[in-house]
């Protein structure tokens, strides 16, 4: 499979993914199935990409952002820090969803959080955390 294609493929099952997420936020049997199928199968895309050129991995690569640039130049480099970033993302968005659920906050007010964590990451969990502090403080003083 080409990088081209796997990329592609990340991408929709992600994209898909999220939806899935925000759809069925209450559902534990999708989150979980979300988890531990979807983002495991992520993983793996990252692996195929990583273990065949393990060989080539120098610590040094990422000692400066000149070497971090220059180590992306390789198309597979490239997509799996793409498939990374997916992996990740998809991950902290579950975090976002269950822990919304668990804590009993507003279906509302996590999902708000949901596009943000897919197109900017920590922003989104740091969104989540700003909506979360309120109910920490009042859980603290009891």
């Amino acid at each position: 499979m080409t990088t081209d294609i796997l990329f592609q493929i990340s991408n929709l099952v992600a994209l898909i993914s999220w939806l899935i997420l925000i759809v069925f936020s209450k559902n534990q049997f999708v989150i979980s199935n979300l988890k531990y199928a979807v983002v495991t199968t992520l993983c793996i895309a990252y692996l195929v990409l990583i273990i065949p050129n393990i060989h080539l991995f120098n610590p040094k690569s990422f000692s400066t952002l000149e070497n971090i640039l220059n180590m992306f130049k390789a198309k597979e480099a490239l997509v799996a820090a793409w498939i990374h970033f997916l992996a990740f993302d998809l991950f902290v968005g579950i975090y976002i969803v269950d822990t919304g659920n668990k804590k009993g906050i507003l279906r509302w007010k996590y999902t708000l959080c949901l596009p943000v964590t897919f197109m900017f990451g920590p922003a989104g969990l740091l969104l989540f955390y700003l909506i979360k502090i309120p109910r920490a403080i009042n859980s603290a003083r009891i």
